[in-house]
C-alpha cells in the first residue's frame, strides 16, 4: 500500500494549528510506516525542512511547484500524471480541509473547526472557498 500526504502544513519553521498536528502526525506515520512497512510519499512544494522526517525505505519525498496556488495546480497536475503512468498513491490524505477540485484516487481530508459556517460575518468572502460545505455529503 501507498499512502500519499500533502505535508506543506507540516513543512514550515513556526508550526501552529493545523501546522503542528500535521507535523505530528506525518512524524508518526513515519515509525508506523517502517514497522509495518507501508510506502508513505509526502508532497510539498519546498525542500523538507531539517526537523521533517528523513528519506528512508519507507518514506519519500517529491517537491514540486509552483508554489503559488500549489494545491489546485501543481498538486492535481503530479496526481493526474502518477495516475497516467500508475503510480499513483492507494489513498490521499490532507492533513487540512481541501484538496485539489479532482482527486484521481481516494481521499481523507481532515477538518478542524466549522467556524466559517457558523459565524460567517467573521471570514472574507475568499473564505468560503475553502469551507468545509464545500464538500457537501462528504462531511
Amino acid at each position: 500500500m501507498t499512502i500519499g500526504i500533502n505535508g506543506n502544513e507540516a513543512n514550515v519553521e513556526h508550526r501552529v494549528g493545523v501546522g503542528q498536528y500535521a507535523y505530528e502526525l506525518i512524524s508518526n506515520l513515519k515509525v508506523q510506516s517502517t514497522k509495518h512497512h507501508f510506502n508513505t510519499l509526502v508532497y510539498l512544494n519546498s525542500q523538507p525542512r531539517q526537523d521533517m522526517p528523513a528519506p528512508a525505505k519507507y518514506w519519500n519525498y517529491q517537491v514540486f511547484g509552483p508554489q503559488r496556488l500549489w494545491t489546485l495546480t501543481a498538486l492535481q497536475k503530479k496526481l493526474i500524471d502518477q495516475k497516467r503512468s500508475g503510480v499513483l498513491p492507494d489513498i490521499f490524505f490532507t492533513p487540512t480541509h481541501y484538496t485539489p477540485l479532482y482527486m484521481p484516487t481516494p481521499s481523507v481530508i481532515s477538518i478542524m473547526d466549522l467556524s466559517v459556517e457558523r459565524f460567517p460575518e467573521f471570514f472574507k468572502r475568499k473564505d468560503y472557498f475553502h469551507a468545509p460545505s464545500r464538500y457537501g455529503n462528504g462531511c
